[in-house]
């Protein structure tokens, strides 16, 4: 059995969730015009994701499974 490992840079995440946010906000904005992706669940891990390096280490660790999953 082999395993596979997988490494990503916190920079890089940022930009790739940023990059989805974008998408989701087109995509709404043909069937909610009024749906503002920074008020849902995305933007509070934007903004989280912002203030990463003041989050306690497991927090960034639980904020970081997430974005990887979301991406």
């Amino acid at each position: 059995m082999s395993t596979v490992k997988t490494s990503h840079n916190i920079d890089e995440l940022i930009i790739e969730f940023d990059r989805l946010i974008s998408n989701i906000e087109k995509w709404l904005k043909k069937i909610r015009p009024r749906t503002n992706v920074m008020n849902t669940r995305f933007g509070n891990i934007r903004r989280d994701l912002e203030n990463i390096l003041e989050l306690k280490p497991v927090e960034m660790a639980k904020l970081l499974e997430i974005v990887i999953k979301h991406n």
